[in-house]
């Protein structure tokens, strides 16, 4: 049964002429026919083919390959919204259709039912999938800081602003500085302004400042420590805690950021893209912008650099003053006021400023007496004793550098000995007595007290070592020092009972394999002749002593001399010992009873 029509007969009389009219209208009229029902019956073409169904015309349309099939799946969606948020540009334009999609996936056997791009479009939506929704921002964490000076942010924006070789200021007009128009930008690109902010996240004070060219670290530089600096007429000044900026290449530069670990500022970057992490300096910058720079046009366009900051101190002062911030609803001037002592870091000086961007620590041995000597601009040299720093020994090389908040006082280095970090310890330069004689106001004084050095860390290690070294080894308690030095003095066996002085020998001994006898060669010592060293006159005196015993008389010394000058060879001391040993007289004859031949009998 059809379904029951909601038209009017009016509406049912005019379709029907209308449905007549398409059956007898030529290729290419139906177009006009339908446009013309549509502006009678105050709809749609598309409703009015709806309608004209309800009287029977039949627009003999194709059936979408897809009807009856709603779905895909997840993962089949998950594909198609990953191809087109991967052909996204970076300014948000979508390069691939959806259809194209479609057609690559199922050409490539991804999908398992091919729908109309209408259809998965829908589905994407459905499913939140769709490239306008992934790619709206994420959810932004609102973050609070404690209290003013606590944290600041900074950033660095070129303005429409710009020199002329006149030395004019001019408006960059936007139908002469556009993306097509590259040219008249790489002409005044050196004479561009960079505007520099900064804001309390606390109070929200914006503190503004101009500089011509691009950004240098020579120019956040000299903004960071015109902000911190006391002025005429602002109440804003101080070190910050925390100083919240983006990753450029000036603002992470070796100066600006041994700066900040001079005046003990902690540096957050935020990740590249991520300008909402510093949300409230670019809401300022849109500030400026607006309430300042707006007003440029109707000013004299022949002031300088100086006077266009003198522009902006005098905007930024009213605007702080005057203007309740929306969140506590308090002139940003009168908020920050609120800072406590404690809270607000007084900056150093602006000449040791300068000096503390090109600062680094320098090394300095400690002395005898443990203390170091340190120059520290505008106060000259001083002493310092370490004594108190954990650790420091005499002959060690410790940094110091000056300490930004208490010049002429340093600070340390040095490694906590318990968790083994590194730190920092300030201290003061020695006092001297005014008497002008150039003493320690806190030496003894001779003949009044005496008093010895503190033992410092190695001290108290030697000590320790000594008193082990000659410990009874049957004995609980340690020598005491003196004892020990007393034990070394004798020369006594150090560590006596506990340690074997060869016990490693004696181990690597164990250890050796027994080694077979290797067969080798006789050498022959046919034609070699072997000349010893002569001996010296006084080393063949005395083996010839030796030999002679009471025989040998300096006469013996003296024809040695005359003989050998250069030396004795050592083969003639057998020869020269037998010519001066005494001759042996004959034995007497012995009785052997024989008669004399031609004697009596």
């Amino acid at each position: 049964m059809p379904p029951r029509s909601s038209l009017s007969p009016t509406e049912v009389e005019a379709l029907v002429r209308v449905r007549h009219e398409l059956q007898t209208a030529a290729h290419g009229e139906k177009q006009a026919v339908l446009e013309r029902a549509a502006q009678t019956l105050g709809c749609t073409v598309k409703t009015v083919y709806r309608k004209l169904a309800q009287v029977g015309y039949d627009a003999g349309r194709a059936r979408r390959e897809d009807a009856g099939a709603s779905s895909m799946s997840v993962d089949e969606l998950r594909m198609v919204s990953g191809m087109l948020v991967e052909s996204t540009r970076g300014n948000g334009k979508q390069l691939m259709t959806v259809a194209d999609a479609i057609d690559i996936l199922a050409a490539s056997g991804k999908l398992q039912t091919k729908l109309s791009a209408a259809q998965v479009g829908r589905l994407l939506y459905q499913h939140t999938l769709h490239p306008s929704q992934l790619l709206q921002p994420t959810p932004s964490m609102q973050m609070r800081s404690l209290h003013p000076n606590h944290v600041w942010q900074l950033d660095a924006s070129v303005c429409v602003l710009y020199y002329m070789r006149d030395g004019r200021m001019a408006v960059m007009e936007r139908d002469q500085f556009y993306k097509n128009k590259p040219h008249n930008l790489a002409r005044v690109i050196n004479d561009l302004v960079t505007r520099y902010v900064i804001t309390d996240h606390t109070s929200g004070v914006i503190l503004l400042r101009y500089y011509l060219g691009g950004e240098t670290a020579a120019s956040i530089t000299e903004f960071f420590l015109w902000a911190i600096s006391e002025r005429v007429g602002c109440p804003v000044h101080g070190v910050p805690f925390i100083l919240m900026l983006d990753k450029g290449a000036a603002n992470t530069s070796g100066l600006f950021l041994n700066l900040l670990r001079r005046l003990d500022v902690k540096p957050i970057t935020h990740a590249t893209g991520n300008s909402r992490a510093k949300g409230q300096v670019e809401s300022a910058q849109n500030l400026v912008e607006r309430h300042f720079e707006g007003r440029l046009r109707f000013m004299p366009q022949q002031g300088d650099l100086a006077q266009l900051n003198q522009w902006a101190e005098r905007w930024q002062m009213g605007f702080n003053a005057g203007k309740a911030h929306g969140r506590h609803g308090k002139p940003r001037y009168e908020a920050w006021l609120r800072i406590t002592a404690e809270q607000l870091r007084i900056a150093p000086p602006l000449e040791l400023l300068r000096d503390l961007v090109t600062t680094e620590p320098e090394t300095r041995r400690v002395a005898n007496d443990r203390t170091i000597s340190f120059a520290v601009k505008g106060h000259g040299s001083a002493t310092y004793d370490l004594r108190y720093v954990p650790g420091v020994i005499v002959g060690q090389k410790v940094s110091v550098v000056v300490n930004a908040y208490r010049a002429p006082c340093v600070d340390v280095e040095y490694r906590d000995p318990d968790t083994g970090e590194l730190r920092w310890m300030t201290v003061e330069p020695v006092a001297r007595t005014a008497d002008g004689f150039g003493f320690r106001a806190d030496a003894p004084v001779i003949g009044q007290e005496m008093r010895t050095a503190a033992h410092t860390v190695a001290d108290q290690q030697r000590n320790r070592i000594a008193r082990e070294a000659y410990r009874d080894p049957a004995a609980k308690d340690l020598p005491s020092l003196e004892d020990a030095l007393a034990a070394r003095k004798a020369r006594r066996q150090a560590y006596a009972g506990q340690i074997d002085a060869m016990a490693d020998v004696d181990q690597a001994a164990a250890a050796l394999p027994t080694y077979m006898r290797k067969r080798g060669t006789a050498m022959s010592l046919e034609g070699r002749t072997v000349e010893l060293q002569p001996l010296s006159l006084i080393d063949a005196a005395k083996q010839l002593k030796s030999r002679l015993g009471e025989a040998y008389t300096p006469a013996v010394f003296t024809w040695l001399q005359a003989r050998f000058p250069e030396g004795v060879p050592p083969e003639q001391i057998d020869s020269i010992a037998a010519q001066f040993t005494p001759a042996q007289a004959p034995p007497a004859a012995a009785t052997t009873g024989l008669r004399v031949v031609g004697g009596e009998s």
